[in-house]
């Protein structure tokens, strides 16, 4: 931690003003104090979401409408209008088409996913199969499931899952000292 501290502090508070690490922390805080796995992989998960998506958001990445969301209020309106008029023909699918509508002018939006990929390329974490598991099959279930994967599954995913926002955290604030790795970095000797 002294290390940490002598040399990684300053980049530490300039991380945290532009994507507020600290509620990272907090969140990873709170996963330990929780008492079952699956809860723990719950609260990382959206730890991890919430730090990929100030990352991006950081990085100036942002949505864009075509048209405006101000000139394509009128239009949906009248999209609308004629899918109330077949609302019967839609059936329980009424609220979806509807909720679909409102986003056509959405053009550009980067992915839950495609942020996560976008993190850990930029500080160099190799994007390995188990990864790939856990952004893409993994946080679906988590979220939208609570299931983190049966057994010995569920408990290399939560390894996994804490040892990636952890390393990506300490790689954006450029820290070079050893860590404590149990899958992530196993097979890579220069932070052992």
């Amino acid at each position: 931690m002294n290390k940490f501290f002598m040399s990684n502090f300053d980049n530490y508070q300039e991380w945290n003003r532009k994507i507020d690490l600290n509620s990272i922390i907090f969140y990873l805080s709170n996963s330990e104090q929780t008492i079952s796995i699956e809860e723990k992989i719950f609260v990382q998960m959206i730890a991890f979401e919430r730090l990929t998506t100030m990352y991006v958001e950081n990085l100036g990445v942002a949505e864009e409408f075509l048209p405006s969301k101000r000139d394509f209020e009128e239009i949906k309106n009248e999209l609308i209008l004629i899918i109330k008029k077949y609302e019967d023909k839609f059936g329980n699918a009424y609220n979806t088409v509807r909720g679909k509508i409102s986003n056509l002018n959405q053009i550009k939006r980067l992915s839950t996913t495609d942020k996560m990929y976008r993190l850990i390329n930029d500080v160099n974490i190799p994007i390995s199969e188990e990864i790939k598991n856990l952004i893409d099959v993994v946080r679906h279930k988590t979220i939208h499931r609570g299931d983190i994967g049966e057994g010995n599954e569920g408990i290399i995913n939560f390894h996994l899952l804490d040892e990636l926002i952890r390393e990506i955290i300490l790689r954006l604030v450029k820290y070079d000292g050893p860590r404590e790795s149990i899958i992530l970095l196993k097979n890579d000797k220069s932070h052992n």
